[in-house]
């Protein structure tokens, strides 16, 4: 699909049943694409489709496949382009409109809570691990920061304080499941619980699912074992 010029390249994890039904819209973390660190999204996405939930997961613009160099990309275009993939799931002709959920992983998780506040096509979301503007901004460095071999923008920083996802997932909240391992020291459990502190007192009906001793990409079979029966279930659920 394109956005604003810009060619999203994605994959379809398509259920083997035919007709129209639920979909997941699936946004990777930061610095990563739209498999995920080991195979993570490849695996969420087949086991939704094993529950009849057809789930698309696409690189963002300046990541993966899709068109742009890392080092021009900013969080206000990704975001942009999230909501672009919500459009574009809801007119496909497998997908049953009224029945399309967001998941988003760190970085991800951070832009889903913006994108549910600027848009209704989703009626339920889960957020793994999700990351805050002060933990992510801990990779600053002014001008020209690195992160491994990646160069990022001179404005990625300035353009990530522009947001504000906490008060966003609170202004329209959802049905909303998180996960957080509790081994993770890339985005502790302290931060990403100030998502779940976010629906305090919205009605928002929340389940919150802690995979004990996990790191932040729950590199383990069990952890993933545990991760996709989790996400799965609730979104076979939930939509």
């Amino acid at each position: 699909m394109r956005n604003e010029g810009m060619t999203l390249r994605g994959t379809a994890h398509a259920p083997a049943a035919s007709g129209r039904g639920p979909a997941v819209v699936l946004l990777h973390g930061f610095a990563g694409q739209r498999m995920e660190s080991g195979y993570m999204f490849v695996q969420l996405g087949e086991a939704l489709a094993r529950r009849g939930v057809t789930a698309f997961a696409f690189d963002f613009r300046h990541c993966g496949e899709s068109d742009g160099a890392f080092s021009d990309g900013l969080p206000s275009a990704h975001l942009s382009d999230a909501l672009a993939i919500l459009g574009w799931a809801q007119g496909r002709p497998e997908v049953d409109r009224a029945r399309i959920g967001l998941l988003g992983f760190s970085l991800g998780g951070l832009l889903a809570a913006c994108a549910l506040a600027r848009s209704a096509v989703p009626s339920a979301a889960a957020l793994l691990a999700p990351t805050t503007i002060a933990n992510l901004s801990r990779y600053a460095g002014g001008a020209g920061a690195v992160v491994g071999p990646l160069q990022l923008h001179t404005r990625y920083f300035d353009d990530l304080a522009a947001l504000d996802p906490l008060s966003d997932l609170a202004s329209r909240p959802r049905r909303t499941l998180w996960v957080q391992g509790t081994g993770d020291n890339t985005v502790a459990p302290s931060v990403s619980e100030q998502f779940l502190h976010a629906l305090d007192g919205t009605g928002a009906a929340v389940t919150a699912h802690r995979i004990e001793g996990a790191d932040h990409a729950f590199r383990s079979p069990a952890w993933r074992d545990q991760l996709q029966g989790v996400v799965g279930d609730f979104f076979a659920e939930a939509l």
